[in-house]
């Protein structure tokens, strides 16, 4: 019989022994029963032997002579692996378990490779060590000729190539008792660890557990955290019970205690987002237009590498002849709700309770907001700050407009001008609605009626492109009205434009598609053998209103800075979309009051964000940028970024080291 080395009773208190003595008669008393457990020590009944079969000798392979000595050896031993299998299967498994006819060496293997091939079953980390370990040893077993490698050598070779600090012989004598159990079970023993608990927790106490249910049943539907039932744990729960702890639950213990109790966690979600990341336009526009620019751009810049102590490492830029430095500053949006709390809830499954996203999160806080490696566009000391605040909706501010922002980037100019002396703004926007939009009288061939007449704005006078047909014309005035008798003017339609530069086609087309055309990427257009789609895209490709810039773009390159638009569908390559999530986390922590509550708090999670984390934000799109001018895809694109912190490029080591990931 195999005993564990004890040491003797005797020499430990009688309360001690008594507990041991205990424990051992409760094991003893639930070895019929079907749950497994670890036991302190090898139980105290002889296992049934497993007879070892012996491989045919023509199998048997001839050992090499450096390693013949140590098989002679794990021969002498094999006592020792039959005791070693004893305790391996003491418990895990009943004789009515052990299969009619052992399963040979080929069929282990097959078993094993099967399993391992299944990705679909989340196997433990000592459960998948098992069975790569399997794997290799049957596979050694398997070969023949000269690489043939009997059980002794095969575990040795194994043990060896997976144990960094000895000669791993007790690893191989584990691997050989692994191939015995599955041979004889058809499967990996059963693990036994983590069934006995002697811990005991305060939630084990009824009173405990109902003053805690109690306490979450009577808050508000939603608001639970792990934060604040931690607190009433050791500020309300247990001072009323009479519970002294000393340290006070952690956070862990808060959130195994909130399972325990029935609760679950839940994410309120609502909206739906239709990506169109790699749509072909969209990808045209950022390989040929967005990405060369941003590079060019880039370089008359001050860039910023973080080191690996925390600190900056500045480079300074070698600027062409004539050429002034330039200060990049990112711009976007964002809506705060006067209401908005904690997204991750917690719910009772007991009550089955539920949450419904409300119709109404409160009041809308509307900022808009720069920022780049440089930080924010305010002067502190002066009291002048580039954010935009409003309060829209009922009863408070208008909704936010392309007026609005105009006024907006002029007064950030302002502030741009008074702080970086004798630089150049690159101001860079997304591509929404407003920051497209033309000003009064611009030329916008889908903002034009079909036939003279309406009562939109007259667009300004233009000149005939390269596209008219009427070469005398070619380079003239060409106004866009014509005057009735009154002396009021009457605005052309596209049909009377296009008809005046002869370009209207035989077989015209509507004035509109019924979904939006496809942008014009370039001047000029290419020649296509389809049909034009409709009359304003037309005209739209016609070289005066090609050129037509949005009214933020000319407002910008009017006071000599410069404006660029990020791709649609590109929120990776705008850092400022990570400080509305920074600051968005943070205010979301809080649960408001009011909405000059909710003012505040808006207030302190913008400012919560130091210079760092927006240089961090900063090179973390420099990184997309540089790996979708390498040509990756969004996957590889995202994995290299994560791969390649604290940099501003992609790597050629972080590429390689992707498609190891994907070949593995």
């Amino acid at each position: 019989m195999y005993q564990g080395k004890i040491g003797p009773e005797g020499s430990k208190p009688l309360r001690t022994q008594q507990r041991h003595n205990a424990a051992a008669r409760d094991r003893r008393s639930m070895l019929s029963l079907d749950r497994h457990f670890t036991p302190s020590k090898v139980p105290t009944f002889t296992q049934p032997k497993l007879a070892f079969r012996k491989a045919p000798a023509e199998q048997l392979p001839v050992v090499a002579p450096e390693v013949t000595q140590e098989v002679m050896k794990e021969k002498e031993d094999d006592g020792a692996e039959e005791l070693l299998l004893d305790s391996l299967i003491g418990e895990a498994c009943r004789d009515e378990d052990i299969l009619d006819e052992l399963m040979t060496v080929q069929e282990v293997f097959d078993s094993v490779q099967k399993l391992l091939a299944y990705q679909k079953q989340p196997y433990a980390p000592r459960t998948f060590s098992d069975l790569s370990l399997l794997k290799q040893y049957t596979a050694q077993m398997l070969k023949k000729g000269e690489h043939h490698l009997n059980q002794f050598a095969a575990s040795r070779l194994v043990a060896q190539s997976n144990h960094l600090e000895n000669d791993g012989k007790r690893l191989a004598r584990r691997i050989r008792a692994l191939f015995k159990h599955y041979q004889s079970f058809g499967g990996l023993p059963a693990e036994t660890r983590g069934g006995k608990r002697n811990g005991h927790s305060y939630l084990d106490n009824e009173d405990v557990f109902q003053a805690c249910r109690a306490w979450l049943l009577q808050q508000e539907l939603g608001t639970v955290t792990s934060d604040n039932f931690r607190m009433a744990i050791n500020e309300e729960i247990l001072p009323r019970l009479m519970i002294s702890c000393s340290k006070g639950i952690c956070r862990t213990s808060t959130y195994n205690w909130l399972l325990r109790l029935g609760f679950y966690k839940s994410e309120v979600k609502k909206g739906v987002y239709v990506d169109g990341h790699e749509r072909e336009d969209v990808v045209a526009y950022r390989q040929t237009v967005f990405l060369p620019l941003m590079a060019k751009l880039d370089s008359y810049t001050r860039q910023y590498t973080e080191n690996d102590d925390g600190t900056w490492k500045v480079v300074e830029p070698l600027l062409p002849v004539g050429v002034k430095r330039h200060v990049m500053y990112f711009h976007d949006e964002s809506c705060f709700h006067g209401h908005d709390y904690k997204k991750i809830i917690w719910l009772d499954s007991v009550t089955q309770q539920q949450k419904m996203p409300g119709k109404s999160k409160g009041k809308l806080i509307h900022i808009s907001d720069f920022i780049g490696p440089e930080g924010r566009i305010r002067m502190p000391d002066l009291g002048l700050d580039a954010r935009k605040i409003i309060f829209p909706g009922a009863g408070g501010d208008p909704w936010w407009d392309t007026k609005q922002l105009l006024v907006q980037i002029s007064t950030t100019l302002d502030i741009f001008e008074e702080k970086h002396i004798d630089c150049v703004a690159v101001l860079v926007f997304d591509q929404s609605s407003a920051h497209a939009s033309h000003g009064e009288g611009a030329l916008n061939a889908f903002d034009i009626n079909l036939t003279d007449g309406g009562k939109k704005p007259t667009p300004k006078d233009t000149y005939y492109p390269p596209e008219c047909t009427i070469p005398e014309l070619r380079g003239t005035i060409q106004t866009l009205y014509t005057m009735d008798a009154e002396g009021n003017k009457i605005n052309k339609g596209v049909k009377t434009i296009l008809q005046e530069r002869g370009c209207y086609p035989e077989n015209p087309p509507n004035l509109k598609c019924k979904i939006k055309c496809p942008d014009n990427l370039a001047y000029p257009v290419s020649a296509s053998n389809e049909p034009p789609c409709c009359l304003a895209w037309i005209l739209s490709t016609h070289k005066d209103f090609f050129e037509q810039k949005s009214a933020i773009a000319m407002l910008i390159e009017g006071r000599g800075h410069k404006c660029i638009f990020i791709p649609k569908f590109h929120c990776e390559l705008n850092p400022i979309e990570m400080y509305w999530g920074y600051s968005k986390a943070r205010y979301r922590q809080v649960k408001k009051t009011s909405f000059d509550h909710a003012k505040r708090e808006v207030l302190f999670a913008l400012d919560a964000c130091i210079i760092d984390t927006m240089r961090r934000f900063c090179n973390r799109s420099y990184r997309f940028m540089d790996a979708y001018r390498k040509g990756l895809g969004v996957k590889a694109a995202a994995w290299c970024v994560k791969k390649q912190r604290r940099h501003r490029t992609i790597s050629e080591g972080a590429m390689n080291a992707f498609e190891d990931h994907v070949k593995a």
